[in-house]
């Protein structure tokens, strides 16, 4: 498994429309545990239509808090 740090994103599948940036390790960027109320309003309204993919790696955790931002 990877453990190198990445920001990702959620988004629409059918409008590519981005709902949430986050950073994560491993799995994070497709797991639905530990979200807050309101990623997952939207995520419950339609799950079907939304879609997660790792946009960039980076060595170090702050790398990737900044490109976060």
């Amino acid at each position: 498994m990877d453990d190198r740090f990445y920001v990702y994103k959620w988004y629409y599948k059918d409008s590519n429309k981005i709902f949430y940036i986050g950073k994560g390790v491993k799995n994070r960027y497709k797991t639905l545990t530990h979200r807050n109320k309101k990623f997952l309003e939207i995520y419950n309204a339609n799950p079907l239509n939304c879609v997660s993919e790792i946009v960039k790696y980076f060595d170090t955790e702050e790398e990737a808090f900044v490109h976060e931002k």
